[in-house]
């Protein structure tokens, strides 16, 4: 069974949403060689809130401290298509921010979590060592698995707004 099939087993069972957001991340990190990764879900304001922040040996990264390009993630909202840059910082589809820049950015896989044509967040993962660390096969593995936690996430935050 391919970690995209165990980590959808997992979504169909587990009930409370930290532990569905915790593993759906430490399994991207895993599938992907990420250094870190991010969830982030769009809140009842309509902003985006990083609700849980991993980094490659599974340790949380403190929320208040956390640094990622917002200019890839404004991207995906603009588009609603998933971000694959081998490297950011030389990647004439990605507008150059100052976050890119002074981050010395690489490798990003940004992949949208949408229902119904609603974007409810975002998955965010980077690896800064290495440019060319995502290929195309992670990202249409982090596509379909997207596709798949986005029906999960949703229907959990229903559950828990009612």
């Amino acid at each position: 069974m391919s970690e995209v099939q165990i980590t959808s087993v997992l979504l169909d069972k587990t009930s409370k949403l930290y532990s569905l957001i915790d593993s759906t991340l430490q399994r991207f990190i895993k599938l992907t060689g990420a250094q870190r990764g991010f969830l982030i879900l769009v809140n009842d304001k309509g902003e985006f809130e990083i609700k849980i922040s991993r980094n490659f040996d599974n340790k949380d990264e403190l929320l208040e401290s956390v640094n990622f390009s917002k200019s890839i993630l404004n991207k995906l909202v603009t588009e609603k298509t998933p971000i694959l840059t081998h490297n950011a910082s030389d990647d004439s589809n990605i507008d150059l921010s100052n976050s890119i820049l002074s981050m010395s950015l690489k490798s990003i896989i940004c992949v949208p979590l949408i229902v119904k044509d609603n974007l409810i967040g975002a998955i965010y993962l980077e690896n800064n060592e290495i440019s060319g660390q995502f290929t195309n096969k992670h990202l249409e593995s982090l596509e379909d698995f997207a596709y798949r936690a986005s029906i999960s996430i949703k229907a959990k935050l229903a559950a828990y707004s009612c």
